[in-house]
């Protein structure tokens, strides 16, 4: 019901213009909440974008001013020339340690595959080494001789536990002990 249709609205009391007020409807605003709310929070958005952009200048700026420094300064330090000083001084031995008189060395040999060593290579061997050669040189690597490493000799625990300067017993092997085959249980009889 109506303010109109009912003529005895408490509210209104007697007044007439109170009950002429009690009529009136509000008009339409016109206003979208959706709208509205779509509106608030893209200004929400933009602050916060605003914030991010600001930072990141930031951060550019601050990477090609370091970066702008390290340049100049390299290329500083690749112009200046390095700084050399010389130092010199003489060694004196003591005088209780007076080199012996050199000798004149032996002249290096150079034996093919060894490269420069001290002694001349025995003719038997750098012969046997040049006809190997030649004659893989010639047919190919099938004629190689065929390397059979020789057996190791068996190792002693004690001869190495002295050599390693351990305590004895260290590399000993314990022995398989057999255990003694327990008793079956009989069966009980009834």
């Amino acid at each position: 019901m109506t303010n109109d249709q009912n003529p005895d609205n408490p509210l209104c009391g007697a007044d007439p213009l109170a009950r002429a007020l009690a009529k009136l409807r509000p008009a339409p605003t016109g206003m979208d909440t959706n709208r509205l709310l779509f509106e608030a929070g893209q200004v929400a958005r933009d602050r916060d974008v605003t914030f991010w952009r600001r930072v990141s200048l930031a951060q550019f700026a601050l990477m090609a001013t370091v970066g702008c420094v390290a340049a100049v300064l390299l290329v500083k330090l690749a112009s200046t020339p390095p700084q050399i000083q010389v130092v010199h001084f003489t060694v004196q031995p003591p005088p209780e340690e007076i080199p012996p008189p050199r000798t004149a060395p032996e002249p290096p040999v150079y034996a093919p595959g060894n490269g420069f060593v001290g002694k001349a290579p025995d003719p038997d061997t750098l012969a046997e080494y040049l006809r190997v050669r030649h004659e893989v040189l010639t047919a190919g690597l099938g004629l190689l001789p065929d390397y059979k490493p020789r057996p190791a000799d068996p190792v002693n625990p004690d001869e190495l536990e002295r050599s390693l300067n351990l305590p004895p017993g260290v590399l000993a092997i314990p022995q398989w002990q057999t255990r003694k085959p327990r008793p079956e249980p009989e069966p009980d009889s009834p």
